[in-house]
């Protein structure tokens, strides 16, 4: 950026196959159009990328959700079991209902043990892309001005004024 050789560094972002080579690209493509452009293209495909990672958290989400209700539907239905059981022998005699309260324990169980470890993945990996994509932000941060000290160098005009930031001085 310092040295002006943009296409060198879209070639760069383009042989790379990592998010912050992905939104750093988009801006680097829109460095004619001015500061203002390159920053919404940052923050543009930064939210394209920050989505892409979340596909598979949500879907941990879902699993998280659904298995307790299904344990909860297994419950259910094992219980109607025990109750069948005792309304056709007319008694309440323990072996008639162990059968249906074994399943309705068992699948509550099953639910339970899908949806804790689901759970904590979603949490784990949501904090994971969330930390990524602050790494991401702090390491774009100072990218905008530099875009605007290369227009100035060269003779064009930055839309924004030069606000410092993490890039530092020219190179």
């Amino acid at each position: 950026i310092y040295r002006g050789d943009i296409h060198a560094l879209l070639e760069y972002c383009d042989e790379q196959s990592v998010s912050l080579a992905r939104i750093l690209r988009a801006g680097l493509a829109r460095y004619e159009s001015g500061v203002r452009e390159v920053e919404k293209a940052l923050e543009s495909a930064g939210q394209i990328e920050a989505t892409a990672l979340m596909r598979y958290v949500r879907g941990l989400g879902v699993i998280a959700n659904l298995a307790p209700m299904l344990g909860f539907l297994g419950t259910v239905t094992g219980m109607i079991k025990a109750f069948n059981a005792i309304a056709a022998a007319g008694s309440s005699h323990p072996s008639l209902v162990a059968s249906g309260i074994s399943e309705a324990l068992l699948t509550t169980a099953a639910g339970l043990i899908i949806a804790v470890p689901a759970v904590l993945a979603g949490a784990y990996f949501g904090a994971r892309i969330d930390h990524a994509m602050r790494l991401t932000d702090e390491h774009l941060m100072g990218t905008p001005p530099a875009f605007g000290r290369a227009e100035q160098r060269e003779g064009g005009r930055a839309n924004a004024p030069d606000r410092g930031g993490a890039a530092g001085g020219e190179g």
